[in-house]
């Protein structure tokens, strides 16, 4: 079954319905009527310092990120672009958050974080080697600090602001 809730759930059992799935998914998405230019960014990887020299929002009818915030070079990044992403208080009707591979990454490290406890490092360490080695290198260590609860938080909040891609 596949949805959010009873009725969007849908049985699947040929591939035309996953194509139908994913097509009725896509069409309750937001769609914006746009008359002025568009803002594309793609590819941060943790360029904090980067991304707030990003020309002024005010100049663009919409803006879209292509995902891949995290995994980069520089210090404390990831977290950076994930709390500014999440948790900044301004709401941007015309931002929209695309959710990439590396985002995935981090939500299967929270779902680690929440699923661990003193009895589960077995299974923490398993799964943490399943991680891809840019991850490992710096993202991995900026979140590995946070508690189940924190893990929590992230997710449901990056449940309600990245989007897929249809």
């Amino acid at each position: 079954f596949l949805g959010q809730s009873y009725s969007d759930k849908l049985k699947i059992s040929h591939f035309n319905e996953i194509e139908k799935y994913w097509e009725i998914k896509c069409r309750k998405e937001n769609y914006f009527k746009i008359s002025g230019p568009v803002l594309h960014v793609s590819d941060i990887h943790s360029n904090y310092s980067l991304y707030k020299k990003i020309p002024s929002w005010k100049n663009y009818d919409l803006q879209v990120f292509h995902g891949d915030y995290i995994d980069g070079p520089e210090e404390e990044g990831s977290r950076k672009m994930i709390d500014e992403i999440l948790w900044n208080p301004w709401k941007k009707s015309r931002v929209v958050w695309l959710e990439g591979n590396h985002e995935l990454r981090l939500r299967k490290h929270l779902g680690i974080i929440m699923l661990s406890n003193n009895k589960g490092t077995e299974i923490r360490d398993l799964l943490r080697e399943s991680l891809q080695e840019d991850y490992l290198r710096n993202t991995y260590k900026e979140f590995s600090g946070i508690t189940p609860e924190e893990a929590k938080k992230y997710l449901e909040k990056m449940n309600s602001t990245l989007k897929i891609f249809c």
